[in-house]
């Protein structure tokens, strides 16, 4: 009895959380890509941004990271209304070869360990869709195939 009692009351609290609207605006960074470009989290206000945390001794990440550089051509190379942008904690020699060794042109930035903790990181690969407001919108821990990739995007661009 008890345990069905908790199963209950536990099956309520997550029912009653799940129905509750928020926004959790996400922690503004400026940070410089492999090419030498900032990166600041609020100047994108108005675009989807698709925050990709990985690693290169990582294999799901690796195993990703070709939709994520699909991704970056199809949304016109940040260009328009999508940026595609990976967050990495390694030596920026370190990833500048690997995405060179990889031909991975989607714009990658260094960061410390400040910004992971910033954003709760604790496993690898982890991707923030963030609305174009500046608020999370999705994320998940663990890789993600193309589909999931481009249907997160998509509907965070009707948001």
């Amino acid at each position: 009895m008890k345990k069905k009692l908790m199963i209950l009351i536990t099956s309520t609290i997550f029912l009653l959380i799940s129905q509750l609207s928020f926004s959790l605006t996400m922690p503004d960074f400026t940070l410089t890509d492999q090419y030498g470009v900032e990166h600041t989290l609020s100047e994108y206000k108005g675009k989807v941004v698709f925050l990709n945390f990985w690693a290169t001794w990582c294999p799901p990440c690796k195993g990703e990271m070709p939709d994520i550089e699909k991704l970056y051509g199809e949304y016109d190379n940040n260009a328009k209304d999508v940026i595609i942008l990976g967050v990495n904690n390694e030596e920026k020699d370190t990833v500048k070869t690997f995405l060179e060794k990889n031909n991975y042109t989607f714009p990658t930035v260094t960061a410390e360990n400040k910004l992971l903790y910033q954003y709760s990181v604790r496993a690898f690969p982890t991707t923030f869709v963030i609305d174009k407001n500046g608020n999370l919108f999705k994320y998940s821990i663990g890789a993600l195939s193309y589909n999931s990739m481009k249907e997160l995007i998509e509907k965070a661009k009707l948001q």
